[in-house]
């Protein structure tokens, strides 16, 4: 299987049931599907193509996954670039990994700005958060409401490949890791199963998507559960229980000293 029959098999179970929480909005499985089809629509229409990279430099929002799932759909390739790093790290993911697009959030522009003239194989910048145009770059959230929520059939394997990840670069130049189709759909499976979610559970992430846990463990094993997926921008010690209780989170993972932050708060009601 690969991530395209996996998200319309899903989608088609429940189309009206929730899958996403994000903020103040709750986005059914159906219209999950038709934004990640507006997004592969938009990529499309800017020519980007099978085997084709495109760079993310996004905080946490609904639109990484469109993207991210959009591309997986036309069988075009994430690479997810940490929102921490500054211009040293950020030019030299998009020049290993020859990237010929980016999508960027209003907030991360500058980085991109100050390496831009150093990014030779950039030749579409995208760009979310703007109220306005602003030079070179194209408006995601635009483009995506002006795009068709139909998808015209793809020829994409399970075996092709859907994302590089870059290590974090402890001991030299940070390594791509090449990561196809059904390496997500056996995180997502290799996760829901053992785990035992559920249809009805409701899966909770405030980790970052550019990092594995978020997209394998959280998107995925929710994906594969046919269970609803929880989204916050980043991890907050004081709004964490108030935003687990607000969406009715039943599964939530953390990473690193995360428990013991939490387990440090004042007690409260």
């Amino acid at each position: 299987m690969n991530i395209r029959e996996l998200i319309e098999t899903q989608s088609k179970k429940d189309p009206g049931k929730v899958f996403l929480y994000f903020d103040d909005q709750e986005i059914t499985y159906e219209a999950f599907d038709h934004n990640i089809n507006r997004a592969a629509n938009l990529f499309l229409d800017l020519g980007i193509k099978k085997g084709d990279r495109v760079c993310f430099l996004l905080p946490n929002c609904p639109e990484f996954l469109y993207g991210w799932l959009g591309l997986a759909k036309i069988g075009a390739i994430l690479v997810p670039i940490n929102t921490n790093y500054k211009t040293e790290e950020t030019r030299y993911i998009i020049n290993h990994s020859e990237a010929s697009t980016i999508l960027v959030h209003s907030s991360l522009k500058q980085v991109i700005e100050s390496i831009r003239s150093e990014t030779p194989s950039l030749r579409n910048f995208l760009l979310l958060g703007a109220d306005a145009r602003n030079g070179c770059y194209r408006l995601f959230d635009e483009g995506m409401r002006n795009a068709s929520p139909r998808l015209r059939a793809t020829e994409v394997s399970e075996e092709d490949l859907c994302e590089i990840m870059y290590t974090s670069g402890t001991t030299g130049p940070s390594k791509g890791v090449m990561m196809p189709h059904q390496y997500w759909i056996i995180n997502g499976y290799g996760y829901s199963h053992p785990m035992d979610v559920h249809p009805q559970d409701r899966l909770f992430t405030c980790l970052p998507f550019f990092h594995a846990n978020a997209q394998g463990y959280s998107t995925m094993g929710a994906l594969t559960a046919g269970a609803s997926l929880i989204v916050v921008e980043r991890f907050s010690a004081t709004k964490f229980w108030d935003q687990i209780r607000h969406d009715k989170a039943t599964v939530f993972n953390f990473i690193g000293a995360i428990l013991t932050i939490l387990s440090k708060q004042p007690e409260s009601e």
